[in-house]
């Protein structure tokens, strides 16, 4: 048995170097010719520049505390800079975890946890840039998230239609602009989209996202939240009555609704476990839910004000 789970992490840890080789070629050919530009900001990078792994773009340098290296420039050629995902704000994207405000020790046992395995992440991205991270690297990088103060990143909407979308080679939802349909049903989805997509390929650390759910959504996850279903309690009983975080649980309340919906999919499967999960207090509480009420959790949860 131990003998298979060694041969299974070796498996997934060469799937993500893959991985992060392919995102490393995937903006070799980006363009260095338009200049991007954003209100209230004396800075400009190229479409190259804004995507480099390792050297973030610092659009608002006097809004936050100094980076360490590790969150600004990373260490090469495996750990990507922090801020390339999670932003300078620590607000992320749909696709990465709103980190500001987190504690310092609930970020460093999730790193630990990608590290042992125990969490999976985007084409196992989280896996590869976690594993080479010092201990120093990931106390520095959690010690600058946890320095911020969380900002709203989503307004959550229920809709029965929604625009027709893509996923980029970066793992972002966008709006398709060609073709005669423009909108579809959103079914049992949900769906998170930029509202100014030029802010969000700039990386604007404030770029807004709306994200639509079906109708109905917040009302039932607002129930769920609040009572539970089955042994599973209310949510407040670990996360806080506003869910902002306590000493055991940490602040859900506002993060990117696909995020959350992802890891709460994540404890139900077991991929998020061990240090990422003790006492497995999640995985038992979400065997109660379904697909949909787990989607209405995660809408309602995001819906919520974040400070």
């Amino acid at each position: 048995m131990k003998n298979m789970k060694k041969r299974k992490a070796g498996i997934l840890y060469i799937i993500s170097l893959l991985c992060l080789s392919l995102c490393n070629t995937a903006f070799a050919d980006e363009s260095d010719a338009e200049l991007f530009i954003l209100a209230g900001s004396e800075k400009q990078y190229t479409e190259k520049q804004i995507n480099n792994f390792f050297e973030v773009p610092d659009w608002y340098p006097n809004d936050h505390i100094k980076m360490p290296k590790v969150v600004s420039h990373g260490v090469k050629p495996k750990v990507f800079a922090c801020a390339s995902c999670h932003l300078t704000s620590g607000s992320g994207h749909p696709e990465s975890a709103a980190l500001a405000g987190l504690s310092v020790d609930y970020q460093i046992r999730q790193i630990k946890a990608y590290q042992r395995f125990q969490r999976d992440s985007i084409a196992g991205t989280m896996i590869s840039v976690s594993k080479p991270m010092t201990d120093e690297d990931i106390r520095e990088s959690a010690e600058y998230f946890a320095a911020l103060t969380p900002l709203k990143v989503q307004e959550v909407i229920e809709v029965e239609e929604v625009p027709v979308t893509y996923v980029n080679n970066r793992f972002m939802r966008l709006i398709v602009e060609e073709g005669d349909e423009k909108t579809e049903a959103i079914g049992d989805r949900m769906i998170t989209v930029p509202v100014d997509e030029y802010r969000v390929k700039a990386r604007d650390p404030y770029a807004p996202f709306i994200t639509y759910v079906p109708l109905g959504s917040l009302e039932k996850g607002k129930y769920l939240v609040k009572k539970g279903k089955g042994s599973a309690p209310p949510c407040g009983s670990c996360h806080g009555p506003e869910l902002k975080g306590t000493a055991i649980a940490p602040l859900i309340a506002g993060q990117h609704g696909s995020y959350l919906m992802s890891q709460l999919h994540a404890y139900k499967q077991g991929t998020r476990r061990g240090d990422a999960d003790p006492g497995q207090i999640m995985a038992n509480n979400m065997k109660y839910f379904t697909d949909s009420e787990i989607l209405a959790i995660a809408a309602y949860v995001g819906s919520l004000e974040r400070k």
